[in-house]
């Protein structure tokens, strides 16, 4: 059996238990849909670690992703195990949170892995610059919209060192995936780069959330939580089925020099604009809107300047 064939009985598969886990909960069965969660997580897995050896350069970073499946499906068994008075103590519920925990390290390799290849070392400051923004951009608008679905306000002063370092770890996840997909540019925009990003995006703003639910001390839903984190996981299989995989994947792109594209100034932009607009409704903060408004004029500066020093270098060339 090819792995084209494979991918798409191991997705319809996916789709499958992912409605059947939807329904089960909705039904109140939450045994039977304990069950069909890590056997969605399974084929999410198979799905993407079928890809690794048509991609090789990408091998390592798309076994991360297929791992980070394989890690949530681990954490889902122990929980089951756990929760449903299998083999049920403080030991067992640890591993459970190990393993999920450890999803979101393998999503991270997978995407610095990416950047170790697409980037050459003259590129590395830039990324930084890159990486501060897009974060703080996304820690404003999260909070934001933390403090104001729920009407509470963050104290930042309950925020222990594991809430402090998994907020950090959740918000790492949206920024790599949105700057490695600003950073390749229009011509690599695909329906595997979109799935792959929501997919991401999705997974992060959960564990976002969750951190700051956490520290709050609000009952986290689990059951949308649930829903939502495997949703995200079928998201990064999806993509992963698509053909247009070889369009983000495309080998002629290692270690290519990335230009200061006019993207990530459209992002920023695009980012404060809507930040402006919150502000004047008043769904965001005078002292965040002040923060978000500095850090992208700083960013719009910078981008000008590595716009010019490109644009020298460049007529410089023979």
């Amino acid at each position: 059996m090819d792995s084209e064939k494979i991918q798409e009985i191991s997705m319809l598969l996916a789709a499958i238990f992912l409605s059947a886990y939807a329904v089960c909960l909705s039904l109140g069965q939450v045994l039977v849909s304990d069950i069909f969660s890590p056997l969605c997580c399974l084929m999410v897995f198979i799905c993407i670690i079928v890809v690794g050896n048509l991609y090789k350069s990408y091998k390592y970073s798309i076994y991360c992703f297929a791992f980070g499946a394989f890690t949530w499906m681990m954490g889902d068994i122990f929980f089951f195990i756990d929760t449903h008075n299998i083999y049920s103590n403080e030991v067992m519920s640890h591993v459970s949170d190990g393993f999920y925990k450890i999803t979101s390290f393998m999503y991270i390799a997978g995407l610095l892995i990416n950047i170790w290849i697409d980037y050459t070392r003259s590129d590395i400051w830039k990324l930084i610059v890159k990486t501060v923004v897009f974060t703080n951009i996304i820690y404003i608008f999260s909070s934001t919209w933390f403090e104001q679905s729920l009407q509470v306000t963050i104290d930042y002063s309950a925020f222990k060192f594991n809430n402090l370092v998994g907020l950090l770890i959740a918000m790492s996840v949206i920024t790599l995936s949105l700057i490695i997909i600003v950073d390749r540019g229009k011509k690599h925009i695909s329906f595997f780069s979109i799935c792959l990003f929501l997919g991401l995006f999705l997974y992060g703003i959960l564990d976002i959330r969750y951190s700051f639910v956490e520290v709050a001390g609000i009952d986290p839903e689990a059951n949308v939580a649930d829903i939502s984190f495997l949703i995200s996981i079928v998201l990064l299989g999806l993509a992963f089925t698509s053909r247009s995989i070889g369009i983000f994947y495309d080998n002629t792109i290692g270690r290519v020099r990335h230009e200061a594209g006019r993207m990530s100034l459209l992002v920023v932009i695009g980012f404060l604009l809507i930040g402006i607009v919150a502000f004047l409704v008043g769904f965001m903060s005078l002292k965040k809107i002040i923060i978000l408004t500095f850090v992208s004029v700083i960013y719009i500066i910078l981008w000008y300047i590595i716009h010019q020093i490109d644009k020298k270098e460049k007529e410089k060339m023979p």
